[in-house]
């Protein structure tokens, strides 16, 4: 701006030596038309031409010096538009940058909390899985336990009709025979007869095929060496697991009783999985070493983490089940 109104002064200044010196000349040539004699106006003709001519110079030189400085200013007004242009074209260029760098932070932050949505959602999802595969396990835990039960009744009805029948007419005649060999015999005997017929009556009964029906059921160890043992029928179960995650569950409820697992967990202490801060009793470690030992027989390659976790599972879910049932009964 500076360049530009220097120019424009230094362009007024010799528009006005111009009109000056083009005064002075008119100015001086009229005297000379005027007060000269025709004798000096012939002989000065020859020098108002030659400065006509130094006057002619002197114009063409000044148009153009004033030519060049209209040039250099036209060219510095031309490059102090063309930089206000590309100053106005950078600002504009940043405000677009920076508004563009706006949106994509505000669309990257929709994509984010968009992305956390969906794996809250997942993991939603995958918690409502594994609670139906639990409820699904714990109903087919259910319907065993529901088949061995009408089993083992129906084993009993069994024995009652068929078998308790002749344990009575056995116990019938044992105590006709007492009776008649007491009867008999005097007081120092009695005692005798009656050891030998108690005996007599063991062996019997030791021998007879009813004492096999009434004997404990046949039990299988869990893992060799250890002594756990569960039933024919729990093991059976067990062994129609296809994962160990449910294999452990379901032997669990085999050796611990409901009350001592809501007390218990894997490893004693307070749990993690609930916020109560209630410090457990660690179960017995013996049974969990042996569910671990059979586990690991099953399936191979197991964690000890998928262990503890499935048994801790396991009370949790028996906790929560307890928990609603109380509730439902306290409403009703």
């Amino acid at each position: 701006m500076k360049k530009q109104n220097g120019l424009d002064a230094k362009k007024e200044t010799t528009l006005s030596a111009r009109r000056i010196s083009k005064r002075r000349l008119e100015q001086l040539s009229a005297s000379e038309d005027e007060s000269a004699p025709e004798y000096v106006q012939a002989k000065s003709q020859k020098t108002s031409g030659k400065e006509e001519e130094a006057a002619a110079a002197r114009r063409e030189s000044l148009l153009d010096a004033l030519k060049e400085e209209e040039e250099e200013a036209a060219a510095a007004r031309r490059e102090s538009l063309l930089v206000s242009l590309k100053e106005e074209e950078e600002e504009a260029a940043a405000a677009r940058r920076e508004s563009l760098l706006v949106s994509l932070k505000e669309e990257e932050e929709e994509e984010e909390e968009a992305a956390a949505a969906r794996r809250e959602s997942l993991v939603a999802l995958k918690d409502e899985e594994e609670e139906e595969e639990e409820a699904a396990e714990t109903c087919r835990e259910m319907e065993m336990r529901i088949k061995h039960l009408e089993g083992e009744n129906q084993q009993l009805r069994q024995l009652i009709v068929t078998e308790l029948p002749g344990v009575l007419d056995t116990l019938k005649s044992t105590t006709a025979q007492l009776i008649a060999l007491k009867n008999d015999g005097d007081r120092s005997s009695c005692g005798g007869v009656s050891c030998a017929s108690a005996s007599i009556l063991s062996e019997e009964w030791s021998s007879s095929p009813y004492h096999a029906s009434y004997s404990r059921p046949k039990q299988v160890e869990l893992h060799p060496g250890t002594g756990v043992y569960l039933s024919v029928a729990q093991w059976t179960a067990a062994h129609q697991c296809r994962t160990a995650s449910t294999f452990v569950r379901a032997v669990l409820v085999c050796l611990f009783d409901t009350e001592t697992l809501i007390k218990s967990n894997f490893k004693g202490g307070a749990s993690k999985r609930l916020t109560d801060g209630e410090k457990r009793v660690q179960l017995d470690r013996v049974k969990t070493s042996a569910l671990a030992a059979a586990t690991l027989e099953k399936f191979p390659g197991t964690s000890k983490g998928v262990i503890s976790d499935a048994v801790n599972r396991k009370i949790a879910e028996l906790k929560y089940r307890l928990k609603e049932t109380s509730g439902t009964s306290v409403g009703s």
